[in-house]
């Protein structure tokens, strides 16, 4: 049996083989970002393929980051309040706009679809460049919550 890692504040820390993994199970994540000084954070629709986050765009902020081959945050969690579970991981990485893929070859590839129907013609690639993640469940907790 595996010993379970934790952090200081008694979260499980998942290893990177389990992030990459709890990464391919959803497809709405946050890119965050610096606008200016500020940091911005965005809900995207995504895909975990080719050991990287790959997401469509159009004109934005979001563009300008990957033109620029910037540094972003890519989150994705999962949440079962009634369980009192949750997961959640961290992806930092270069943002790039991938070129060169047609439509068809983009669909084949890397399978995002946006959801809304705002035109997104840029597809963005985020290498995993560096992944973490923590897990908390009630079960694995050792003293209840102060009410």
């Amino acid at each position: 049996m595996t010993a379970v890692l934790t952090d200081d504040q008694g979260m499980e820390i998942l290893d990177e083989a389990e992030c990459r993994r709890l990464l391919g199970t959803s497809q709405l994540g946050r890119v965050g970002l610096t606008v200016g000084e500020v940091p911005a954070v965005f809900p995207v629709n995504y895909c975990f393929s080719d050991e990287a986050i790959w997401f469509l765009t159009g004109p934005g902020v979001k563009l300008q980051a990957a033109e620029a081959g910037d540094t972003v945050a890519f989150e994705v969690d999962e949440v079962d309040e009634r369980a009192r579970d949750a997961w959640s991981v961290l992806v930092i990485g270069t943002s790039t706009v991938a070129t060169g893929l047609s439509r068809t070859e983009h669909a084949a590839r890397v399978p995002v679809l946006p959801w809304t129907a705002a035109e997104r013609n840029h597809l963005v690639r985020i290498g995993a460049d560096f992944v973490s993640g923590r897990r908390i469940s009630q079960s694995a907790q050792q003293h209840p919550p102060r009410e």
